[in-house]
């Protein structure tokens, strides 16, 4: 989670963040969220509620648990939304969690996960009619499970998978996935998204990237 200060400082100093070509409206309110908090205001006293409650009491989620200690972006962050499945400490641990799955940033990101499966179906199916090969490649995967899950089940012969990223605890959840799922041929390599000559050590070249 960040604060609005925080969001502030992101975004003053990102090359082509003009929203020049925004609707007055969208700008007016961009505008609202770059400025800091002012002290004592009922939005700062909210946001030091919700922040005190999320650094306590919210630990008890494993979701949350996971943010503050990974990252809301992370790789290990989008495995657990995509499981779905409620993890805490007592029962207060297990509603809250519960709560923090069913936010609809979360629900949308598991939708996101089912359509880009179907799309990869659809295109290893095209493909193959075609006798051409499938090597799709994640060059910021995190742990992959969705390109995992769907090895296991169209079979390795029919889908070629690479996972990369930056995070080697990623990686590591992304090695565990794999042997979970019994699968032997999924590459998973240390790279750098960022940076064009190290994408081009994928071999052999990938016809999917993501």
């Amino acid at each position: 989670m960040y604060s609005t200060k925080r969001i502030a400082t992101c975004q003053s100093g990102r090359p082509g963040s003009s929203l020049k070509n925004y609707s007055m409206p969208r700008q007016k309110n961009y505008e609202e969220l770059c400025q800091p908090l002012k002290p004592g205001s009922l939005a700062a006293i909210q946001w030091g509620l919700v922040s005190a409650a999320l650094r306590t009491v919210g630990k008890t989620s494993h979701g949350i648990r996971i943010g503050f200690q990974h990252g809301f972006d992370s790789g290990s962050m989008l495995d657990y939304i995509y499981q779905n499945q409620a993890k805490g400490a007592l029962i207060v641990g297990k509603i809250l969690d519960r709560i923090f799955l069913n936010q609809i940033g979360w629900r949308g990101i598991r939708q996101r996960k089912e359509h880009l499966q179907q799309l990869l179906k659809e295109l290893i199916q095209t493909r193959h009619a075609r006798s051409q090969p499938v090597h799709v490649a994640d060059v910021a995967s995190g742990p992959g499970r969705y390109l995992l899950e769907l090895a296991r089940e169209l079979g390795e012969e029919d889908l070629r998978v690479t996972l990369r990223d930056w995070d080697a605890v990623g990686l590591e959840e992304a090695a565990s996935l794999t042997r979970k799922f019994g699968l032997t041929t999924v590459q998973i390599q240390r790279g750098d998204a960022f940076n064009p000559e190290d994408l081009k050590r994928i071999t052999p070249p990938p016809q999917v990237v993501i």
